[in-house]
């Protein structure tokens, strides 16, 4: 039977443990030490999880047969950098360290899930809030990305979990598709679009001419050692 991670240290411990990082203030001991703790916050989030994504799974195949389901840890490298980034956060405010996500084919089903799990009378899992980034509150990102996320707190029969949050993103293959294409660009480009942040202005070049410190080398139209005189 698989063993699952449980929380070893108080939410104290793990936002003196996000400050640590965050600040990078402290001994390579103490930052050690830190990212331990941290890394225990995020793996706890497997139960919950686990849960949450077996019934989301039902719920979604009863919509569309054809439905795509996927779960992820949020990597830990990716909870450090985040935490340099914004210092003053606590990895205990990340909803996303557990994400579970849904892909469809049509707008119309995302909406259907998404009622659906709204509304779920005798879950203990519930949904505590609702970012509609399709239409309104807080709508579509500047990057262009769209789709809809649910943030759920686990409560069901593990207490050692409760409070918990895991994050459902419910998008269309279209969606999923830019989403993919944002996050690709970032990642080659060192661009952070999937924050909202626009890349440096490149430079664009006319036809013909090339960046400098390049030498051209058979350009169209060039002459070569005095050819054609």
């Amino acid at each position: 039977m698989k063993r699952w991670a449980v929380l070893e240290h108080t939410n104290s411990a793990v936002r003196r443990a996000s400050k640590v990082v965050g600040k990078g203030k402290g001994t390579p001991e103490e930052i050690d030490a830190a990212r331990a703790v941290l890394s225990n916050y995020r793996l706890a989030h497997a139960f919950p999880l686990n849960a949450v994504t077996v019934t989301v799974k039902t719920r979604a195949l009863d919509v569309n047969p054809n439905a795509v389901v996927a779960q992820r840890h949020k990597r830990l490298p990716t909870i450090l950098d985040k935490l340099k980034r914004h210092p003053s956060m606590s990895v205990t405010t990340m909803q996303d360290l557990g994400g579970c996500r849904v892909v469809f084919e049509s707008v119309s089903e995302v909406d259907e899930l998404v009622a659906v799990l709204r509304d779920l009378p005798r879950s203990r899992n519930r949904v505590r809030r609702v970012y509609d980034y399709l239409r309104s509150d807080p709508g579509p990102r500047e990057s262009g990305y769209r789709g809809i996320h649910l943030v759920y707190e686990y409560g069901a029969s593990k207490e050692e979990y409760h409070g918990l949050q895991i994050e459902l993103q419910v998008r269309t293959q279209l969606q999923h598709a830019w989403a993919t294409a944002v996050e690709t660009m970032d990642l080659f480009s060192g661009s952070e679009l999937k924050y909202g942040r626009r890349p440096r202005r490149a430079a664009v070049l006319r036809p013909g001419q090339l960046p400098n410190g390049a030498r051209g080398r058979g350009r169209p139209g060039a002459r070569r050692g005095g050819a054609g005189r």
